[in-house]
């Protein structure tokens, strides 16, 4: 996981020793919801759940072709492409992830002519999507499985459709977080966050943790760095085989197991061993190398079925104890050289079998991914403003669509000086009189505030995001480029005058004709325009009802 660029709650950033790091500090009070956001990433060395995406060597291999005469296959440029007007079809490949798991489908799709389609799933599948005509690019589908069997690509009859580089990840997310106070002590953990196209997304609410007024600071603890929070294979399902169970007869070991021996076999939530002589030893192990040597790590597996034989756990040169009875075990073990996890089984006496589930790891004493800023939090902050930046597209590496993102940040800053802009139209009339056909103001308001860089690589965002709210009201920034910084020499902090007004003000006036009807000065009626035979024509605003004449027909009168 990444933290997203230029949002307010930093993390992990380098201090300039050659400036002092005052007076500045984020604020937050009751009511404020402070967010902040990570890009999701695979773990490093996860490896690949499609086999041959890319369609080298035998082409085919690993896919399931309906019928092959309507494709062919080009290697050099790593594609699967429908031939046009032959008859309708689709290339699928199985998937094995369990449910939950959130993953990633990579694909690039070209078509001229035709409709071809992205499915994933079980039975007929589900379209992810659909395309008629003209395509040409990259497409990356965000999924958490439920249910999730297979990966389709399909062909009309006339389509012309390619299929290249497919590609499925899995990612961990099972992230964690803790709210810090200024002795150490954490006071808060498991920030509530959603999950969605790629981006964790944390809401942290101030108010519900009922916490006193100090500084704090939130840590964030990937569940990458060191396998710290478990790795997805040991749910013994997810990747077991690199997708297409024929690969480890053929002994591939694409999937997340690198290898396992002819006597055991890693499916469905179980590594199973069958033993065909004495000891017949075998090891089902990991295919990366997920463990730091030093860590402190908890094992927790079942051992079931067991008849003749024993199963331990190995880590790099770290072996666990032999077990040799059904039951739920716990170990506590540290590498001490790099190296990876495995199961090994053997039969005891006489050839023996057994099965192994229910697997978790994690670390005893985890690293700290990220730390981020301090934040000073009160019940009530004075004098402050809550800049609040979002938009209606993913936008600056954020992710904002489906995820509720929406950052601010909290500082010392005024909107005490105003202006106001605007435009008028004006003639005078035969008579000399000055009169006003079209107008328009606007109050604009002066944002003062001092800041680091840091945050203004934040607020800058706020000139050409589609929203920028201050105290939750929507503004708008009157400079089409963010204001010169005034920068202290010794201090980092700069300071910006920046003009917004507020999104919506329609404060305007629009003369339809040379009638007057209003007051003057003192309150006194301005004199009533006079008809050429004498009659006056009064009346309020437009649009104005029909005339109407009264019973002496004198005056006719124009009443809004």
């Amino acid at each position: 996981m990444t933290p997203v660029p230029d949002q307010p709650i930093g993390f992990d950033r380098e201090v300039d020793c050659n400036l002092l790091e005052g007076p500045f500090v984020q604020l937050a009070q009751n009511g404020d919801i402070t967010q902040f956001q990570f890009a999701v990433t695979d773990c490093a060395g996860s490896p690949e759940l499609i086999w041959n995406g890319a369609f080298n060597g035998a082409y085919s291999e690993g896919w399931t072709v309906i019928p092959t005469s309507s494709w062919f296959f080009e290697a050099s440029l790593g594609r699967v492409s429908h031939t046009p007007g032959t008859i309708l079809g689709a290339v699928t490949q199985d998937l094995l992830i369990s449910d939950g798991v959130l993953f990633s489908l990579t694909v690039t799709i070209n078509q001229t002519v035709g409709t071809c389609g992205v499915w994933v799933g079980s039975g007929l599948g589900t379209q992810m999507v659909g395309f008629d005509g003209l395509v040409s690019g990259t497409y990356t589908y965000w999924i958490v499985a439920d249910g999730q069997e297979f990966v389709r690509f399909s062909a009309s009859g006339a389509s012309d459709a390619s299929f290249g580089n497919i590609s499925v990840q899995a990612y961990n997310t099972a992230f964690e977080t803790e709210v810090v106070d200024s002795s150490g002590a954490v006071v808060a953990t498991d920030i509530p966050y959603n999950v969605f196209n790629g981006f964790v997304t944390f809401s942290l609410d101030w108010e519900s943790y009922e916490l006193k007024e100090d500084c704090y600071t939130i840590r964030v603890y990937s569940p990458c760095d060191c396998s710290q929070n478990g790795i997805l294979p040991l749910d013994l399902y997810t990747g077991s085989f690199g997708s297409a169970s024929y690969e480890f007869g053929m002994g591939q070991g694409v999937g997340m197991w690198a290898s396992v021996g002819s006597s055991m076999s890693v499916y469905n939530g179980n590594i199973t061993y069958s033993g065909v002589s004495v000891p017949n030893t075998n090891n089902a192990t990991l295919a990366t190398r997920l463990l730091c040597v030093g860590t402190e790590y908890t094992i927790t597996y079942t051992v079931s079925f067991l008849t003749n034989a024993q199963v331990r756990i190995q880590m790099g040169s770290t072996s666990g104890t032999w077990r040799t009875a059904n039951g739920t075990y716990t170990e506590t073990l540290t590498p001490t050289v790099s190296g990876t996890l495995s199961f090994q089984a053997q039969s005891v006496g006489v050839a023996g079998g057994l099965a192994v589930s229910d697997v978790s790891i994690e670390a005893v004493t985890k690293t700290i991914s990220h730390t981020s800023q301090p934040i000073r939090y009160m019940a009530e902050c004075c004098k402050t403003k809550l800049i609040t930046i979002c938009n209606d597209s993913n936008a600056f590496g954020w992710g904002f669509v489906g995820t509720g993102f929406a950052p601010s940040v909290r500082i010392p800053a005024s909107m005490n000086r105003s202006s106001y802009a605007g435009e008028r139209n004006s003639y005078i009339d035969s008579n000399g009189r000055a009169m006003t056909y079209y107008g328009t103001s606007r109050k604009v308001s002066d944002l003062r505030f001092g800041a680091p860089d840091f945050i203004h690589d934040f607020t800058r965002l706020g000139v050409i995001a589609d929203h920028l709210l201050i105290d939750g009201v929507e503004y708008f920034s009157q400079s089409d480029e963010y204001p010169s910084m005034s920068h202290d020499e010794v201090i980092d902090m700069a300071a910006v005058t920046w003009p917004v007004s507020v999104k919506v003000e329609n404060t305007r006036n629009r003369r339809l004709d040379d009638t007057a009807r209003g007051c003057g000065a003192s309150g006194l009626e301005l004199q009533a325009t006079k008809l050429p035979n004498g009659n006056v024509l009064t009346g309020g605003t437009r649009p104005f009802p029909d005339l109407s004449t009264s019973d002496e027909g004198q005056v006719i009168t124009v009443d809004g």
